[in-house]
């Protein structure tokens, strides 16, 4: 009996040992899985987390897509409504010059036969000697017909001339607080000298819209297309300093410049469809000039007090526009 009981006992023995053998490897296995499962929560979490990343990269790229598009939107509303503007612009110069050459063929006609009564009534004492009483008044009495017809005439061009000219300012005000504000406006021009490397600003402080929004407007459109890039000073005399997209010193710049005023219109007929003068802004020290036969895009600084020069005056009827200061 103690001889079973013993081998009993061992059978026992090797079972528990096996058993034990069995946990302990199923022990490892439970250590290792959770080593597993924790590294696949890790893997999860991080997994978690770079598609968050993803989507907020998404909804990011989403947004910048739509700004995107609505930049490209306002862009091509920018440009539609810069090339309607052209258009327009185009249109007003052509019906202002025709306005203008009507103007000029009426005020011709008008002191031509303004002279003409002139000259009849002088020679009018010869011709009573000679007996034509009669029909040297008659011619007279004609000519001065034709001359009040004439003055009639001149009278409704100009004011034609005038009413164009305030419809070319009003749109230019109107295109001017749509794109760029109420105002007031400053332009800073960046100021390159070839000799150094030191750059200069210089700052202009532009006059009431209200006053002459036709030269604002053009100004402003000239800045905005950066038609100045690349252009320079180029004159320099006591009482004037000259500037626009020109250059004296590079010839195939120069003549890009040029190319580029031309497609634009701006040149030989310049830029200013007319000049626009006031009293309440005169050709003072550092004020900025449009010459009134250039009309830009060519500007100058005044020096000096140019006003009586600059000025409205006899010969100089309408005087310069004045942009700013």
């Amino acid at each position: 009996n103690l001889s079973e009981a013993t081998q009993k006992l061992e059978i026992i023995q090797n079972e528990y040992r096996e058993m034990q053998s069995q946990y302990e490897s199923l022990e490892k296995q439970r250590i290792e899985s959770e080593k597993t499962l924790k590294r696949l929560r890790r893997e999860l979490e991080a997994t978690g987390e770079e598609l968050e990343r993803r989507d907020l990269e998404r909804a990011e790229c989403d947004g910048l897509h739509r700004s995107l598009f609505q930049c490209q939107k306002s862009l091509e509303n920018v440009q539609q409504q810069q090339q309607q503007s052209d258009v327009g612009d185009d249109r007003c110069r052509k019906s202002l010059e025709k306005e203008r050459e009507d103007l000029l063929l009426a005020l011709k006609r008008n002191k031509n036969l303004a002279e003409e009564v002139k000259k009849l009534k002088n020679n009018s004492g010869h011709q009573r000697v000679d007996g034509n009483v009669e029909e040297m008044e008659g011619k007279i009495a004609e000519l001065e017909q034709k001359l009040d017809e004439s003055q009639f005439e001149v009278e409704y061009w100009r004011d034609k001339n005038e009413m164009m000219i305030n419809k070319i300012q009003f749109r230019n005000r109107k295109e001017v607080l749509e794109r760029y504000g109420p105002g007031p406006h400053h332009v800073e021009l960046a100021i390159h000298f070839p000799t150094t490397k030191t750059n200069e600003k210089i700052t202009l402080r532009l006059y009431s819209l209200d006053t002459m929004p036709h030269t604002i407007h053009t100004f402003l459109t000239l800045i905005d297309r950066q038609h100045y890039n690349r252009g320079s000073f180029l004159s320099l005399r006591p009482h004037v300093l000259v500037a626009g997209p020109v250059d004296m010193h590079d010839v195939e710049n120069n003549r890009q410049l040029e190319q580029k005023m031309k497609r634009e219109g701006y040149f030989p007929d310049g830029a200013l469809l007319f000049n626009e003068y006031s009293g309440e802004f005169p050709h003072v020290v550092r004020t900025v000039g449009f010459n009134e036969e250039m009309g830009g895009p060519v500007f100058y600084v005044n020096l000096v007090d140019n006003t009586v020069g600059h000025g409205p005056s006899d010969e100089h009827e309408g005087g310069d526009s004045v942009g700013g200061k």
